[in-house]
């Protein structure tokens, strides 16, 4: 027993020098505030400096260390430490950690000498310091102060850092009411976060202050805590700002840790609000703070000239808020409420409005949560027919039959639950809950569905139908697009090659491959339904020759419904000949003879026709009076009898083209055949690794003799 505590006195003591000696060549000034930056976060017996801060060894040589980061949070018990501490020993620091508790007095002033300092990054700043002593370091490229209660003045400003987030003003916090006229230009802050409270000021000329800012979020501290409160001016913007595209108001009177909304001061919503920038795409307001009678116009957006507009209005998320207040401010009785720019995405969180009196016709995107009034949903404020449109209207009190649109969109671009519905279209009905439930437990489900409207799983669904005339006529070319309208055939198909949906449970497209002769497509549905779908590709036609007689002579044959996948046979003059494959880009599909046609010419006219996949074209009569003498002709035939085959009548080629009276938007596929195909860490100094390996000998010299 006694060897064995001898062995862990010795464990402990090597376990100390090693400790010591890593850290021991932190130069003394790094040392002294370490141990004390350590003794007042942690306690007094933390004394290894290089065990609790980053060191990292300078490049002079020399075998010295110094301290590189400080992170640090109280520890023991310790519920608040005040460092009347100098960090501007710590010369070659990068990162400036302190969490909760943690009061730097001095780390402003220290600031100047800083001159490696990449991120600071406090809980509380609240001391005052000298700003025109301060010069930021350049290579500053983080401040986030989440409590500041100091006077901040113009060169915190001029700091070079990418980013400046200040969260929460505390009394005593102030800002410049404004930027001299010789403020240099700050083209490095890219996203400022800043508190607006009773008594801080705001700089009205901050967009000539930052020319390259592209976020901007305020929090304005509007909540009425206590009586000390004093109302205070809505921050103004007297000059726009050069690229802001992402502007942010938070209104701040809500305790979230007693779920209670304060009494809370309200400002006219800003008519120019809009106007902070030419750039702006993105605008953020939650919680409440503006005001609008409900007899004034409506908020006027449509003249946001971004290609993509975000705009999200969130009101009290809590049960206090009465429905008058959650966002009276977009609140009017003259429908719309609000106008939008086209290809705008729409969030309106915790607002109480009655969603018949907007128009949403240009919002391509729109989330409607947690409105607590009870209403119909009013499909008529909407644009379903938008390609990729996407609506979540999750948590909220809709009543009635869930809308027939939404059965044609996309899956994953609709959400309805934790509504009171109580029917559904049958395009739900016949797959049934479960069949959705893969998404999210609340994507349909979680509304009081009246008797087996909207059962578990699904039903033989009857309505399931697609139009009756299967058979169609296509170009042999690849070009046709063929559209089948249906119902309630579902979302997806299964083992698609060439077939796919066009809209669910509206229509599927059927880019039909290049071919001959007949061809088939045939697929199952997510009901377990399966249905063929046949066309017949189109009759050869001969239109017209093209004869090259200088040099080798060449004979081109243009016209419709050629061979695109394999050789043609064609007969001139009751001689049948090997035509090349046609090619949709050469010669306008013209075909030409891949053997020498030694009887070519024989005489002024010819007689031609084409065999294609079985189907013989009508003969066709062509004249070469005009290509004697070396010369080049086209011509048409000289006689009658090449007509459009009635079937093809209604066949026009190319996307979006109409197929048998049935229109296209888009492709994709199923199984294809056809009837006839052809082919950190920290490294001791060198004097360390020495003093180490000796004390590793000495402590194994001992442990043998002990044992």
């Amino acid at each position: 027993m006694n060897k064995i505590i001898y062995l862990f006195v010795i464990l402990l003591i090597f376990g100390y020098f090693n400790g010591k000696i890593i850290c021991q060549n932190v130069p003394p000034k790094q040392h002294s505030e370490a141990i004390q930056l350590l003794a007042l976060t942690k306690g007094p017996s933390y004394n290894a400096v290089c065990t609790w801060l980053t060191c990292a060894p300078l490049n002079d040589g020399s075998g010295n260390y110094t301290v590189t980061k400080i992170n640090l949070s109280l520890l023991n018990g310790i519920k608040s430490a005040f460092l009347d501490i100098d960090f501007s020993v710590f010369e070659n620091v990068t990162s400036i950690t302190l969490g909760q508790g943690i009061y730097p007095s001095k780390l402003f002033d220290s600031l100047t000498k800083l001159t490696s300092l990449t991120v600071l990054d406090i809980d509380t700043f609240n001391s005052t310091y000298t700003d025109s002593l301060l010069v930021m370091p350049k290579t500053m490229y983080l401040i986030k102060i989440l409590n500041i209660g100091t006077k901040l003045g113009v060169n915190f400003f001029k700091s070079p850092a990418y980013y400046v987030s200040l969260y929460n003003g505390l009394p005593g916090y102030e800002l410049p009411s404004t930027f001299p006229i010789d403020f240099p230009v700050n083209e490095k802050l890219n996203n400022l976060d800043i508190p607006v409270r009773p008594g801080s000021g705001f700089p009205s000329n901050i967009g000539s202050a930052f020319k390259n800012l592209n976020n901007l979020e305020l929090y304005i501290q509007n909540g009425k805590f206590d009586s000390s409160y004093t109302d205070f001016n809505f921050p103004t913007f007297n000059v726009p700002f050069y690229n802001l595209t992402k502007f942010s108001i938070n209104f701040m009177n809500f305790d979230r840790n007693i779920n209670f909304a304060y009494p809370y001061q309200t400002w006219p919503f800003p008519s120019n609000l809009i106007n902070i920038s030419s750039n702006l795409n993105t605008l953020n307001i939650r919680n409440n703070g503006f005001n609008k009678s409900i007899t004034e116009s409506y908020l006027d957006f449509s003249f946001v000239k971004a290609d993509e507009f975000n705009l999200v209005f969130a009101g009290g998320d809590n049960r206090d808020y009465s429905p008058l207040e959650s966002c009276n401010y977009i609140r009017c009785t003259t429908k719309p409420c609000i106008k939008l720019p086209p290809n705008t995405k729409f969030i309106m969180n915790w607002c109480y409005l009655n969603i018949s009196t907007f128009d949403f016709k240009n919002v391509s995107a729109i989330t409607i949560n947690n409105n607590r009034l009870h209403q119909t949903f009013p499909v008529e404020v909407f644009n379903f027919n938008q390609d990729k449109f996407k609506i979540n209207i999750n948590d909220n009190n809709f009543t009635g039959t869930v809308p027939q649109e939404f059965c044609y969109l996309e899956m994953g671009n609709f959400y309805f639950g934790n509504n009171d519905f109580s029917d559904v279209p049958t395009c739900f009905s016949c797959l049934g809950t479960r069949y959705f439930g893969g998404y999210d437990p609340t994507y349909v489900s979680v509304n009081p569905w009246k008797g087996n409207n909207f059962p578990d799983y699904g039903t033989t669904c009857n309505t399931f139908n697609f139009t009756k005339q299967f058979n169609y006529v296509a170009k042999t070319d690849g070009s046709t697009i063929l559209t089948i309208y249906g119902t309630d055939f579902g979302w997806y198909i299964k083992n698609p090659l060439y077939l796919r949906v066009g809209v669910p449970n509206k229509y599927l497209i059927i880019p039909v491959p290049m071919g001959i002769g007949r061809g088939e497509q045939s697929t199952g549905f997510t009901n377990d339904k399966f249905l063929s779908f046949n066309y017949t590709y189109e009759e050869p036609i001969i239109t017209s020759f093209s004869y090259n007689s200088t040099g080798t002579p060449k004979l081109l044959i243009t016209g419709s419904g050629f061979n695109f996948i394999g050789k043609n046979n064609v007969t001139i003059d009751g001689v049948v000949y090997t035509f090349s494959q046609a090619y949709t880009y050469q010669y306008n599909g013209s075909i030409y003879p891949t053997v020498l046609m030694n009887n070519f010419p024989n005489g002024n006219k010819f007689t031609v026709s084409i065999n294609v996949g079985g189907v013989q074209s009508k003969n066709v009569t062509f004249d070469l009076d005009s290509s004697s003498g070396g010369s080049s002709t086209t011509a048409g035939p000289t006689t009658a009898g090449s007509t459009t085959a009635g079937s093809t009548t209604s066949v026009t080629s190319g996307s979006g083209s109409t197929i048998g009276g049935s229109t296209t938007s888009s492709s994709q596929t199923t199984s294809s055949k056809s009837s006839s195909t052809d082919d950190s860490s920290n490294h001791p100094s060198s004097s360390s690794i020495l003093n180490v390996s000796l004390i590793s000998f000495i402590f194994l010299i001992i442990a043998s003799i002990i044992i």
